[in-house]
């Protein structure tokens, strides 16, 4: 189909650029924000050669990655976003790494279930570089005492993550996630996006996640060209107004 073919052609050429060659030679991995994408768009680009997805809501993906999953032995997803604590649980069995673990309330989920003896898969703390309202995470400020909280409470904290606002210059936002991942030896720097993602591989990301860049005009969930209200499920939705992210 067209539209298969023209998603192939983006993700190839995206992915041929020196500076993305270059970041995966060095260890970098490219995650892909697949939420809303029905499973044919998936599937078209698993089978472009690519393993590393993201996802919100969790309803969603128990609905199209089951299938998904045999298609390739080493794919990775990762769940992003404001996380609901009465969907933490079920995120834990769908999810290979929860990147946005960011209040005391989603702490104290996590550590009731480690103490049950649920499998918890690793985490990364979300920090608020921006004190944005309408997005989730600790502040700078707060975030020594919320990583040793998540530590205490048994949680495999391997990296930390944060999306800058919209309307500021993205590098100071990026030289601090990477200087608290480095201050608290963190493998992980979840940090750039469509509009940023060479800025953060500058500055030390470890990990991107792209949206637009390659998923423009692909197949959603409602059809060719149309979008969907996914609503439901693992996280809150944020918002399309001022501040709200795009990838």
């Amino acid at each position: 189909m067209e539209w298969r073919a023209g998603l192939v052609e983006r993700h190839r050429s995206f992915m041929a650029r020196p500076v993305i060659r270059q970041f995966q030679r060095d260890g970098g991995k490219v995650f892909l924000a697949t939420e809303g994408r029905c499973a044919a768009t998936i599937a078209a680009l698993i089978g472009a050669g690519h393993r590393c997805f993201a996802e919100k809501y969790v309803q969603e993906v128990a609905g199209k990655w089951p299938g998904l999953r045999g298609l390739a032995p080493d794919l990775r997803l990762h769940g992003f976003g404001r996380l609901q604590t009465n969907k933490i649980g079920r995120a834990c069995e769908v999810f290979d790494l929860l990147e946005g673990v960011g209040r005391d309330a989603e702490i104290a989920v996590l550590r009731r279930l480690v103490a049950a003896g649920r499998s918890v898969p690793p985490v990364c703390i979300q920090i608020n570089c921006g004190g944005e309202p309408q997005k989730g995470g600790f502040a700078f400020a707060d975030a020594d005492r919320a990583l040793d909280a998540m530590r205490e409470a048994g949680l495999a904290v391997v990296g930390a993550m944060a999306i800058p606002p919209v309307d500021e210059d993205p590098a100071p936002h990026f030289r601090a996630l990477r200087a608290f991942a480095d201050r608290h030896r963190l493998r992980e720097c979840v940090m750039g996006m469509s509009r940023d993602h060479e800025v953060a591989i500058d500055l030390g990301a470890t990990c991107i996640r792209i949206g637009r860049a390659i998923l423009a005009g692909a197949m959603t969930e409602g059809g060719p060209g149309r979008t969907r209200d996914p609503r439901r499920g693992f996280h809150e939705a944020a918002g399309r107004g001022p501040g709200s992210a795009s990838l």
